[in-house]
């Protein structure tokens, strides 16, 4: 009973429809704001042609595929000023009202795996102009180090740790002025 329960339910969550309409999400990283619009975001399950179909994982393929598509994408990259955190220049966007389609080809080993075996993903686009202005190119390279700063460890977001503070050096002078001995403080 509880293994139909399981396919049944698998079947289900393999065929839901995820519609969102009007997305707005923006990062801001000190003077840095990056905006994506997305007019309408779709997730849905295809067939093997990938045209809009039920999906079922079974034998002997045991895939999943789902296709993306992405409606009017805008992506805006605008200097904010630190001090009251405004923008008061908007500039051009990175990339304006493109459409675009993802291809996710998820492979499973038998029909029990939690887990795919291995996920492709592919995205197409017909036309993608992307533009940077003069103030935009400097802000696009920093959010590419923040990235791989994340990426790699080397920034840790959101730590509570508490930094120590700046060790000093005091020179213990003696009575020639020299310095005899370093002590560090903490």
């Amino acid at each position: 009973m509880i293994t139909v329960t399981l396919i049944i339910f698998c079947r289900i969550v393999n065929n839901v429809n995820i519609v969102v309409e009007n997305l707005i999400l923006k990062f801001v990283e000190e003077d840095i704001v990056i905006s994506i619009n997305v007019k309408t975001l779709e997730i849905f399950s295809v067939n093997s042609e990938w045209k809009r179909a039920f999906a079922d994982l079974s034998a002997p393929d045991f895939v999943l595929r789902r296709l993306i598509e992405f409606t009017d994408l805008t992506v805006c990259l605008d200097k904010c000023d630190p001090t009251d955190g405004k923008i008061h220049v908007y500039q051009d966007p990175l990339i304006y009202r493109c459409s675009l389609q993802t291809r996710v080809h998820t492979k499973y080993d038998n029909i029990h795996s939690t887990m795919p075996s291995t996920t492709k993903i592919h995205t197409m686009c017909e036309t993608l102009n992307i533009s940077f202005t003069d103030t935009q190119l400097p802000m696009f390279l920093r959010l590419i180090e923040l990235i791989n700063a994340i990426y790699y460890g080397e920034l840790q977001l959101g730590s509570s740790k508490k930094q120590k503070p700046a060790e000093t050096v005091e020179k213990d002078v003696g009575e020639t002025g020299e310095p005899q001995t370093g002590m560090i403080v903490v």
